[in-house]
């Protein structure tokens, strides 16, 4: 019997879909598993947190109360698979791969290195915690998304370190695996079987419909996730309307940025008012600066529009896609002609969407023949 732990309620927020694919796979197979996971705040909770001021402090009760009560749901000498370890529980991570016969790690961030999970610093991609592993204390990085002791996560490390031999890292991409192997060593079992988040594949071509926007922001609202650079692309590009799907108040709260007369703002999610945005607007902007792997919203901005722009990162996914990706530089003048030959030039648009989509159609088929395979074989 397999068993399965995520730190992640399956079906529900992102990568909760992941999950939920995951899980769909095995059902598929016919092959049996015991399902143990935390469950995901809803958003009035998420919301609730967000008015009382008190969010971190409301977030770590929340998960201290989660992992009080799953923390004896664990089956020994079994195989397992994990999810999320930093919602999931650093001290049940550790107990569930020291009970384990067989461990399988899908590696959803980088919090394998980095405690805030995504790798970035003062704006650009960083790797300090891979060549020094005391980087954290002397930038004064915060774990996220739920707060823990250093030597809890040193912990974690630790052990499966010392477990390596019957851990198997899960990976989403080729970069992604180069990192873990940086931070573990090459002899490492790994297995790169990419990210389906379940999307339905979406044939029309949207190029044809008109467009409400030029630039659609299609990312977290973060910092790590590249809210203030698409600010900066709208100061530098005034001549051209930009969309963020969040009421300006919330932007304004991560940022000093005074944001530009040409962004609108709206507050909405996928289903009631994002998805409509990101097929009518002529370049969707996922600008991560973190190593980032396989993000939901650059598949989505894919599959509902195909003409994608992304911030050029070392090791991210997008890094791999660079053919049917508009790569964006820290330094915006350099961004000045790749983007008007895109935004300005309709048959651009069109070639940039054909072979996105014709990518995405592959990917989705390997994901599929990558996860069976794994399934088949634990």
């Amino acid at each position: 019997m397999i068993n399965i732990y995520s730190g992640i309620e399956p079906n529900k927020k992102g990568a909760g879909d992941l999950v939920g694919f995951f899980l769909s796979r095995l059902d598929a197979l016919n092959i049996q598993y015991n399902l143990f996971y935390i469950s995901t705040p809803d958003n009035f909770l998420v919301k609730l947190m967000a008015k009382s001021g008190l969010k971190p402090l409301l977030k770590k009760t929340y998960y201290i109360f989660q992992h009080f009560f799953s923390s004896n749901k664990i089956q020994k000498d079994s195989t397992s698979i994990l999810f999320h370890p930093q919602s999931l529980g650093l001290t049940k991570t550790v107990n569930i791969i020291n009970s384990s016969s067989k461990v399988y790690i899908y590696v959803l961030d980088n919090f394998f290195f980095c405690i805030k999970s995504y790798n970035s610093l003062y704006g650009k991609e960083c790797l300090k915690c891979i060549e020094n592993k005391n980087s954290h204390f002397e930038n004064k990085c915060n774990f996220f998304p739920v707060k823990y002791r250093y030597d809890e996560h040193a912990l974690m490390i630790k052990t499966i370190k010392e477990k390596i031999n019957s851990i198997t890292f899960l990976c989403q991409n080729i970069n992604q695996e180069t990192l873990l192997k940086k931070q573990f060593g090459e002899q490492i079992s790994t297995d790169v079987i990419g990210m389906n988040n379940n999307i339905i594949i979406r044939e029309k071509d949207n190029n044809s419909l008109p467009k409400r926007y030029d630039f659609c922001y299609h990312n977290t609202l973060a910092v790590d996730k590249g809210i203030l650079f698409f600010i900066e692309l709208a100061e530098r590009y005034q001549e051209y309307s930009f969309f963020i799907p969040y009421s300006r108040k919330e932007v304004e709260s991560i940022t000093t940025h005074t944001c530009p007369s040409n962004i609108e703002f709206k507050a909405c999610n996928w289903n009631n008012g994002l998805k409509d945005a990101v097929i009518h607007s002529k370049i969707i902007v996922c600008p991560s600066l973190w190593s980032a792997p396989v993000e939901g919203a650059l598949l989505k901005s894919i599959n509902y529009n195909g003409c994608v722009a992304v911030k050029k990162n070392m090791y991210s996914f997008s890094q791999e896609l660079s053919s049917i990706l508009i790569e964006l530089n820290d330094k915006l003048s350099d961004n000045d002609k790749p983007l008007s030959n895109i935004i300005n030039n309709k048959e651009s648009r069109k070639k940039l969407v054909l072979k996105s989509k014709d990518w995405l159609k592959n990917y989705e088929k390997m994901t599929y023949e990558k996860f069976d395979e794994i399934l088949l074989n634990l």
